[in-house]
C-alpha cells in the first residue's frame, strides 16, 4: 500500500490523499478568480501540492496568483490556473 506524506500529514493511500485535496478545492474554495485574496488560508497548501507536479519549477517560476476554474471540456470539474507576473494564464493539474 502507497502512503502519501503531504504537509505532515499522513494518507494511507493515493485516493484518500486525492479525495482530501478535492473537497478543499470544491468544497471549501470553490471557482475563483484569485486563491490568494480570496482563500489565501488555503494558498500555501496548493502551492504544497503543485509541488508535486512534474514540471514545477517550470510552470510556477513567475506565479503571482491561483484561479480555479470550471473545466472547458467537462462541466463538472474544476481547472487551476497559475496567473503569472505579467498577467498571463499557465494551466496546472492539480490532479497530476
Amino acid at each position: 500500500m502507497v502512503k502519501v506524506l503531504f504537509n505532515q500529514k499522513i494518507f494511507n493511500t493515493k485516493k484518500t490523499f486525492k479525495l482530501y485535496i478535492k473537497n478543499i478545492i470544491y468544497n471549501h474554495i470553490g471557482i475563483t478568480s484569485s486563491i490568494k485574496d480570496n482563500y489565501n488560508n488555503y494558498f500555501d497548501e496548493i502551492i504544497q501540492l503543485f509541488k508535486r507536479h512534474p514540471d514545477f519549477k517550470n510552470k510556477t517560476k513567475t506565479l503571482k496568483d491561483i484561479e480555479i476554474i470550471q473545466n472547458t471540456q467537462n462541466k463538472n470539474a474544476f481547472g487551476m490556473n497559475i496567473i503569472n507576473n505579467d498577467n498571463t494564464i499557465t494551466p496546472i493539474s492539480w490532479v497530476t
